[in-house]
Protein backbone atom coordinates (compact mmCIF):
# COMPACT_ATOMS: atom_id res chain seq x y z
CA UNK A 1 0.00 0.00 0.00
CA UNK A 2 0.97 3.51 -0.39
CA UNK A 3 0.39 7.14 0.63
CA UNK A 4 -2.64 8.78 -0.76
CA UNK A 5 -3.30 12.91 -0.68
CA UNK A 6 -6.40 14.42 0.94
CA UNK A 7 -6.67 18.03 2.06
CA UNK A 8 -3.94 18.75 4.14
CA UNK A 9 -6.65 20.58 6.73
CA UNK A 10 -8.87 17.24 6.67
CA UNK A 11 -5.74 15.33 8.40
CA UNK A 12 -4.90 17.98 10.58
CA UNK A 13 -8.38 18.63 12.14
CA UNK A 14 -8.91 14.72 12.37
CA UNK A 15 -5.18 14.29 14.10
CA UNK A 16 -6.03 17.29 16.59
CA UNK A 17 -9.18 15.87 17.62
CA UNK A 18 -7.68 12.21 18.21
CA UNK A 19 -5.10 13.82 20.48
CA UNK A 20 -7.31 15.80 22.09
CA UNK A 21 -10.21 12.85 22.91
CA UNK A 22 -7.11 10.67 23.92
CA UNK A 23 -6.08 13.21 26.53
CA UNK A 24 -8.96 13.78 28.00
CA UNK A 25 -9.70 9.80 28.11
CA UNK A 26 -5.98 9.16 29.56
CA UNK A 27 -6.68 12.01 32.15
CA UNK A 28 -10.26 10.69 33.39
CA UNK A 29 -8.60 6.94 33.46
CA UNK A 30 -5.44 8.05 35.54
CA UNK A 31 -7.91 9.53 38.02
CA UNK A 32 -10.16 6.27 38.30
CA UNK A 33 -7.05 4.69 38.91
CA UNK A 34 -5.24 6.60 41.50
CA UNK A 35 -8.40 6.82 43.17
CA UNK A 36 -9.25 2.97 42.78
CA UNK A 37 -6.20 1.35 43.27
CA UNK A 38 -3.71 4.10 44.96
CA UNK A 39 -2.90 1.06 48.06
CA UNK A 40 -2.79 -0.92 45.54
CA UNK A 41 -0.29 0.24 43.51
CA UNK A 42 1.97 1.57 46.22
CA UNK A 43 2.25 -1.40 47.16
CA UNK A 44 3.40 -2.75 44.33
CA UNK A 45 6.12 -0.41 43.99
CA UNK A 46 7.43 -0.52 47.16
CA UNK A 47 7.85 -4.17 46.32
CA UNK A 48 9.88 -3.85 43.17
CA UNK A 49 11.99 -0.79 44.41
CA UNK A 50 12.85 -2.35 47.41
CA UNK A 51 14.28 -5.22 45.68
CA UNK A 52 15.98 -3.41 42.41
CA UNK A 53 16.97 -0.17 44.50
CA UNK A 54 17.77 -0.58 48.16
CA UNK A 55 19.50 2.15 48.41
CA UNK A 56 17.60 4.44 46.76
CA UNK A 57 14.76 6.77 49.02
CA UNK A 58 10.88 5.52 48.44
CA UNK A 59 10.21 9.09 47.61
CA UNK A 60 12.80 9.25 44.92
CA UNK A 61 11.94 6.11 43.78
CA UNK A 62 7.93 7.29 43.57
CA UNK A 63 8.72 10.58 41.32
CA UNK A 64 10.94 8.74 39.38
CA UNK A 65 8.08 6.12 37.96
CA UNK A 66 5.62 9.12 37.83
CA UNK A 67 8.39 10.86 35.32
CA UNK A 68 8.35 7.40 32.92
CA UNK A 69 5.19 6.71 33.66
CA UNK A 70 3.82 10.45 32.58
CA UNK A 71 6.34 10.56 29.41
CA UNK A 72 5.90 6.47 28.24
CA UNK A 73 2.56 6.04 28.66
CA UNK A 74 0.60 8.82 26.77
CA UNK A 75 2.83 8.27 23.79
CA UNK A 76 2.09 4.40 23.53
CA UNK A 77 -1.04 5.19 24.01
CA UNK A 78 -1.83 7.79 21.31
CA UNK A 79 0.26 5.48 18.96
CA UNK A 80 -2.08 2.81 19.74
CA UNK A 81 -5.27 4.74 19.65
CA UNK A 82 -3.96 6.29 16.05
CA UNK A 83 -3.32 2.85 14.78
CA UNK A 84 -6.88 1.91 15.55
CA UNK A 85 -8.28 5.23 13.71
CA UNK A 86 -6.10 4.36 10.98
CA UNK A 87 -7.44 0.95 10.50
CA UNK A 88 -10.90 0.82 11.90
CA UNK A 89 -12.02 4.20 13.05
CA UNK A 90 -12.08 6.71 10.60
CA UNK A 91 -14.97 4.60 8.59
CA UNK A 92 -17.60 5.51 11.35
CA UNK A 93 -20.05 7.57 10.44
CA UNK A 94 -19.44 9.89 13.49
CA UNK A 95 -15.83 10.63 11.94
CA UNK A 96 -16.86 10.37 8.46
CA UNK A 97 -18.60 13.42 8.89
CA UNK A 98 -15.61 15.51 10.09
CA UNK A 99 -13.27 14.85 7.55
CA UNK A 100 -15.72 13.45 4.45
CA UNK A 101 -13.23 11.05 2.97
CA UNK A 102 -15.64 8.08 1.02
CA UNK A 103 -14.55 4.51 2.28
CA UNK A 104 -13.58 2.78 -1.17
CA UNK A 105 -12.69 -0.47 0.34
CA UNK A 106 -14.26 -3.52 -1.48
CA UNK A 107 -14.18 -5.03 -4.58
CA UNK A 108 -15.33 -2.92 -7.97
CA UNK A 109 -16.54 -4.09 -11.39
CA UNK A 110 -16.67 -2.43 -15.01
CA UNK A 111 -16.92 -2.49 -18.60
CA UNK A 112 -14.88 -0.20 -20.20
CA UNK A 113 -16.23 1.78 -23.43
CA UNK A 114 -13.23 3.41 -25.93
CA UNK A 115 -14.93 6.52 -28.02
CA UNK A 116 -13.66 4.52 -31.31
CA UNK A 117 -16.59 2.24 -32.65
CA UNK A 118 -15.93 -1.12 -32.86
CA UNK A 119 -12.86 -1.28 -30.15
CA UNK A 120 -12.58 -3.66 -27.65
CA UNK A 121 -14.37 -3.14 -24.46
CA UNK A 122 -12.97 -5.52 -21.56
CA UNK A 123 -14.18 -5.85 -18.16
CA UNK A 124 -12.37 -5.20 -15.47
CA UNK A 125 -12.27 -6.36 -12.13
CA UNK A 126 -10.82 -3.65 -9.38
CA UNK A 127 -9.89 -4.56 -5.56
CA UNK A 128 -9.50 -1.40 -3.39
CA UNK A 129 -7.37 -1.41 0.47
CA UNK A 130 -8.02 1.65 1.65
CA UNK A 131 -6.79 2.74 5.42
CA UNK A 132 -6.95 6.50 6.65
CA UNK A 133 -3.20 7.13 5.66
CA UNK A 134 -2.88 4.71 2.90
CA UNK A 135 -4.89 2.65 -0.25
CA UNK A 136 -3.78 0.28 -3.14
CA UNK A 137 -5.85 -0.86 -6.34
CA UNK A 138 -5.38 -3.62 -7.92
CA UNK A 139 -7.06 -4.51 -10.94
CA UNK A 140 -7.44 -7.50 -13.02
CA UNK A 141 -8.34 -8.02 -16.90
CA UNK A 142 -8.98 -10.66 -19.63
CA UNK A 143 -4.89 -9.81 -20.50
CA UNK A 144 -4.05 -7.96 -18.13
CA UNK A 145 -3.41 -6.38 -14.48
CA UNK A 146 -2.59 -3.40 -13.35
CA UNK A 147 -1.53 -2.06 -9.48
CA UNK A 148 -1.62 1.47 -8.74
CA UNK A 149 1.87 3.42 -7.83
CA UNK A 150 2.33 6.45 -5.60
CA UNK A 151 0.64 9.20 -7.05
CA UNK A 152 -2.88 9.00 -5.79
CA UNK A 153 -5.62 11.34 -4.47
CA UNK A 154 -9.21 12.06 -3.09
CA UNK A 155 -9.74 15.65 -3.24
CA UNK A 156 -12.92 17.84 -3.79
CA UNK A 157 -13.20 19.65 -6.62
CA UNK A 158 -16.29 21.88 -7.29
CA UNK A 159 -18.48 19.89 -4.99
CA UNK A 160 -17.22 16.60 -6.29
CA UNK A 161 -15.21 14.16 -5.02
CA UNK A 162 -12.59 12.59 -7.13
CA UNK A 163 -10.39 9.40 -6.86
CA UNK A 164 -7.26 9.70 -8.90
CA UNK A 165 -4.51 7.72 -9.09
CA UNK A 166 -1.59 6.41 -11.97
CA UNK A 167 -0.93 3.11 -12.66
CA UNK A 168 1.52 0.16 -13.93
CA UNK A 169 0.06 -2.28 -16.41
CA UNK A 170 1.47 -5.47 -16.86
CA UNK A 171 0.15 -7.36 -20.06
CA UNK A 172 -0.32 -11.20 -20.29
CA UNK A 173 2.72 -10.83 -22.58
CA UNK A 174 5.25 -9.66 -20.38
CA UNK A 175 5.20 -5.64 -21.51
CA UNK A 176 4.55 -3.09 -18.95
CA UNK A 177 3.24 0.86 -19.54
CA UNK A 178 1.76 3.12 -17.39
CA UNK A 179 -1.78 4.43 -17.38
CA UNK A 180 -3.71 7.32 -15.18
CA UNK A 181 -7.25 7.47 -14.13
CA UNK A 182 -9.64 9.59 -12.75
CA UNK A 183 -12.42 8.86 -10.99
CA UNK A 184 -15.68 10.54 -9.71
CA UNK A 185 -17.40 9.14 -6.54
CA UNK A 186 -20.41 9.05 -6.57
CA UNK A 187 -22.35 6.51 -3.68
CA UNK A 188 -21.26 3.21 -5.07
CA UNK A 189 -20.08 4.33 -8.61
CA UNK A 190 -16.98 5.18 -9.36
CA UNK A 191 -17.08 7.13 -12.55
CA UNK A 192 -14.97 8.71 -15.35
CA UNK A 193 -11.93 8.33 -17.70
CA UNK A 194 -8.55 6.26 -17.80
CA UNK A 195 -6.03 6.84 -19.86
CA UNK A 196 -2.89 4.64 -20.62
CA UNK A 197 0.14 4.96 -22.90
CA UNK A 198 0.69 2.00 -24.48
CA UNK A 199 1.93 2.58 -28.30
CA UNK A 200 0.00 5.68 -28.02
CA UNK A 201 -2.03 7.32 -25.56
CA UNK A 202 -5.32 5.80 -25.97
CA UNK A 203 -8.53 7.32 -23.93
CA UNK A 204 -11.29 5.58 -22.33
CA UNK A 205 -14.21 5.53 -20.64
CA UNK A 206 -15.66 3.67 -17.61
CA UNK A 207 -17.73 3.23 -14.77
CA UNK A 208 -17.01 0.89 -12.07
CA UNK A 209 -19.91 -0.51 -9.62
CA UNK A 210 -19.41 -1.55 -6.16
CA UNK A 211 -19.64 -5.42 -6.07
CA UNK A 212 -22.17 -6.11 -2.99
CA UNK A 213 -20.28 -8.16 -0.26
Amino acid sequence: MHDYAIDFGKRRTVNAIIIGVYILVALIALICLNNWLKDEINEIVNEMMSQLTPKISLSTTRIFIKIVLSTFIPGIGIGLFYALYDRILWKCGCFVRIHKIPNLNGKWIAEVSSPMKGRYKPKIKMTIKQTWNKIQVNGTSEHNTSTSSESASILEQHGVMYFSYSYRIQQMGGQCYQGFNSLEIKDDELIGQYFSAKDVVNKFENCFSKKKQ
